[in-house]
């Protein structure tokens, strides 16, 4: 239960909370509004995977879902989309976790080629690791997750502690008001950041007891995240 949580948690936890803060912060409180329906949505799809690996327990995954009920044309095109979706976003993953190393290494960045070689090197560390198997994935999961929390925690303690002061801070600078014409598009970037609540589901032929784990592990996470990122976006 807890380390297909983690995956959940962890899956979605990544570049997209470090960088979106800036740039949902002009949207103002349409920026709010779209965490609330990014989130809503999320759980509703997030509910709706959980109960296919609940009901068909002996699939591997949701591929495997797909393919069972609609045939194996449905489920090759799906695991192939779903495959590249994957892929491209490790690329952004990995260039983004290379540039927030810059500081830390400015010689490997001296040239145009350091950043995405770092980029392709880390892709390639975490290959590795999840070439020694699901366990051995899902615990480095666990780990990590837990040191991405921590700063999101952090913050969440300083938003606490300005609201115990009477949140005074909060309007210094007043965030624009809801504008339903931006909506859309403070909800793509807000739901870019969502993305990951499926791989309990994606994982279940690994994950103990699927009909009742992946279940509580998915809603469980989803929701938890989904809080997580509203507090610090809005609070930053």
């Amino acid at each position: 239960m807890w380390t297909a949580t983690a995956l959940v948690v962890g899956g979605m936890i990544g570049a997209g909370i470090f960088v979106l803060p800036a740039q949902l912060a002009p949207f103002g409180w349409t920026g709010v509004a779209a965490w609330g329906v990014a989130i809503a949505g999320a759980m509703l799809l997030a509910w709706l995977i959980s109960r296919l690996a609940a009901a068909m327990p002996q699939a591997t995954g949701l591929i495997a879902i797909l393919g069972e009920v609609h045939g194996p044309l449905a489920g090759l095109l799906f695991g192939w989309s779903y495959w590249v979706s994957v892929w491209c976003a490790n690329a952004v993953i990995g260039l983004t976790a290379a540039q927030y190393l810059a500081p830390f290494l400015p010689e490997a960045f001296a040239t145009k080629t350091g950043t995405p070689l770092l980029g392709v090197g880390l892709i390639w560390l975490i290959t590795l690791l999840n070439l020694q198997g699901a366990r051995a994935a899902g615990r480095f999961q666990v780990v990590t997750t837990v040191l991405k929390l921590l700063p999101l925690l952090a913050v969440i303690a300083i938003v606490l502690t300005f609201l115990a002061r009477g949140g005074g801070q909060f309007t210094v600078s007043p965030h624009p008001g809801y504008r339903p014409g931006e909506l859309t598009s403070a909800l793509t970037l807000a739901f870019y950041a969502l993305v990951g609540f499926e791989a309990a589901g994606a994982a279940a032929g690994r994950v103990r007891d699927p009909a009742r784990n992946v279940v509580r592990a998915t809603l469980a996470g989803t929701a938890l995240t989904g809080l997580i990122y509203l507090i610090v976006c809005t609070g930053i």
